[in-house]
């Protein structure tokens, strides 16, 4: 499904056991109905008997192809005795969107708003700008009271972490200081004076803290509240110490570390190398009056996106729709959807993240495409039962809002916090009304085209071969194979719970895990708990290169089924095998394999595991026969 070739590819096997087997010529059928090569007519093409011992991408030459037409073909042979063999069975094609002028979906995105003001300048504590500390800021303003808030949005990282408050009401946390966290705040404000305050934490190195208020009034004017040496700061705090009539009159200016998009930390979330956005959910209701007989969804993200129709997850893909020069060309993905559509009320939704798109990748600077924001486009195609079709596109009529993705990188990991998920948001009937509206990004269209490679796909599941410990309440899971790919964790505890889980290929003689050949890869996974019961989760829009897991934070003491190894790589056929009676050359063989399952992701890379991951070309030119033999 889904080509837009204009002159799609024929390729075919002759089955046929005999010594000296071969085909001296063919014909080729195509039509759009079964029923029409059945009466062996080929009403679309009819290559008529070619002599002609080729069999491997014959081009189509018929009937001008349209977009989403599905066509059915068969084909028969001639062998070295010049007689004719019976007719395959029919095979089934259907072409994508082949024109972009036909494409009714537009890219939408939900901006994030700093375009229109000034973030301040990054800020700590006087006494602990280079040490691993905990400290508290806070600043109060006066919220007018002669005009009602239309909206207002809060934006704050920290190096390393915060954890933010409005009016002593606990927002969330930042986990990762090249992701702006932004939260709604216009229900938690009122006429008078209110308090930003955050609770923030430095681990090592360099500390600093940025926060950013805008608030939008119905009559038209703004108001921005951002980090500066006028707000307060402690080292420690007590009692109400996040509300606006706390007493912080012993508490001392901050300093500022650096301004805003300044080195060392550039802008976070918008703009520059090295930064990532905030993961978004997007969504639309709609209904069909009709029983559907046949569905088709169209559909791509920037950079990653993870598509949902009525509860369920569309399709196996993942990290679609994969690496290209995005400035060139934009891969789309079509699936069929029929079965998870229904008479009455439906809902599609998707959770769009960063990836090759904006996050951190490589040493360059991205192209100069406009990155800050990330974008979504969908065209559902549905026939209905009664000849009716319904096209449900992307526009600005579409919902958006953060997704509980506090952050995901390729090469660092992601931060998943559960108490922050919407359940039954990809269902038809749940409440949007706080979800932000969208808007229609002015992007070229034309840059889609129909994916070309293999999807990505999880392919195998390994469990853990041993559980160690080698330091109190810190187990390394050891699935016995060097592969690249992801965790699926299980774990039951209190909401609020933090479990970080790292990667590495090998051990430290202690048997700790081994993290320098990742370089500046942090490779690390965090999962806050919501605290509900049994809880299961995989990161969406990561990978990396690995054998050991390390586990901290996880409550109690785990067992096997607490996390599974899962291989996520381009899933090509494999069409080659070897085996011998020497244990050694089998091994090689096997490693080669999973070298190639780990180096196959959209683009033939250099490595799994290091802040690298590239498509060299002579990497791929130096084991491009090995590939092609093995898939």
């Amino acid at each position: 499904m889904g080509l837009d070739d204009p002159s799609p590819r024929f390729s075919w096997q002759l089955d046929d056991s005999r010594r000296g087997a071969r085909q001296t010529a063919y014909r080729i059928l195509v039509a759009p109905s079964v029923q029409d090569l059945q009466r062996d007519q080929g009403t679309l093409w009819d290559t008529g008997k070619q002599d002609s011992a080729r069999s491997v991408f014959v081009a189509y030459r018929g009937a001008p192809l349209r977009s989403k037409q599905r066509c059915y073909w068969k084909v028969r042979v001639w062998d070295q005795h010049g007689l004719p063999t019976g007719w395959s069975e029919p095979s089934m094609f259907e072409m994508g969107i082949m024109d972009v002028s036909e494409w009714q979906a537009r890219w939408i995105g939900l901006r994030q708003g700093l375009d229109e003001f000034a973030m301040g300048p990054w800020v700590w504590h006087p006494t602990d700008t280079g040490a691993a500390a905990t400290i508290y800021l806070r600043t109060v303003f006066a919220v007018r009271a002669d005009s009602k808030i239309a909206e207002a949005r809060l934006y704050a990282t920290a190096d390393n972490g915060a954890t933010l408050f409005v009016n002593n009401e606990r927002l969330g946390s930042s986990q990762d200081w090249k992701t702006l966290s932004t939260w709604d705040v216009t229900g938690k404000l009122g006429p008078g004076a209110n308090v930003v305050a955050a609770e923030a934490t430095n681990a090592d190195g360099p500390a600093a803290f940025v926060a950013g208020l805008l608030i939008r009034y119905e009559d038209g004017q703004t108001q921005a509240i951002t980090t500066s040496e006028g707000w307060r700061t402690a080292a420690d705090a007590e009692g109400e110490w996040a509300t606006a009539g706390y007493d912080d009159s012993a508490w001392v200016p901050p300093v500022v570390v650096a301004q805003w998009g300044a080195a060392p930390y550039g802008t976070p979330g918008q703009g520059g190398g090295g930064r990532n956005l905030r993961s978004q959910c997007f969504r639309k209701e709609f209904r069909l009056d009709q029983p559907v007989t046949s569905a088709r969804a169209y559909v791509s993200g920037l950079g990653l996106y993870e598509l949902r129709i009525n509860g369920r997850k569309v399709g196996a893909d993942e990290l679609a729709p994969g690496w290209t020069l995005y400035d060139k060309r934009v891969q789309y993905q079509t699936f069929d959807v029929t079965d998870l559509l229904r008479s009455g009320r439906n809902a599609v939704g998707a959770v769009v993240g960063n990836g090759w798109w904006s996050g951190r990748i490589s040493w360059r600077t991205p192209p100069p495409s406009v990155r800050n924001v990330l974008r979504f486009v969908c065209e559902l195609d549905v026939q209905l039962a009664n000849g009716g079709h319904v096209i449900v596109a992307t526009d600005d009529s579409w919902r958006a809002h953060e997704s509980p993705v506090l952050s995901d990188d390729l090469y660092d990991g992601e931060t998943y916090d559960a108490r922050l998920a919407m359940p039954g948001w990809d269902q038809p009937g749940f409440d949007d009304r706080e979800w932000r509206p969208t808007a229609i990004i002015a992007d070229d269209i034309g840059r889609l085209v129909a994916q070309r490679g293999p999807a990505i796909r999880c392919t195998h599941a390994l469990a853990p071969k041993a559980i160690t410990e080698p330091s109190p309440g810190v187990f390394v899971f050891d699935f016995g194979q060097n592969m690249a790919g992801r965790e699926r964790l299980k774990v039951r505890g209190p909401a609020g719970t933090a479990v970080r889980i790292r990667f590495a290929e090998v051990l430290n003689p202690d048997g700790s895990i081994y993290t320098e050949n990742y370089r500046s890869a942090k490779a690390t996974d965090n999962y806050i708990l919501r605290g509900d019961g049994e809880e299961t989760w995989a990161p969406r829009f990561t990978y990396r290169g690995f054998r050991y897991a390390e586990m901290t934070g996880f409550p109690g003491r785990p067992g096997p089924a607490a996390l599974t190894a899962e291989a996520v790589h381009s899933d090509a056929p494999v069409i080659g095998r070897f085996e011998c009676s020497e244990p050694l050359l089998n091994q090689i063989q096997h490693n080669i394999v999973w070298g190639q399952r780990s180096n196959m992701h959209s683009v033939p890379t250099d490595c799994p595991q290091r802040d690298e991951r590239l498509g060299w070309t002579g990497d791929a030119q130096a084991f491009a026969p090995t590939a092609c033999w093995n898939m």
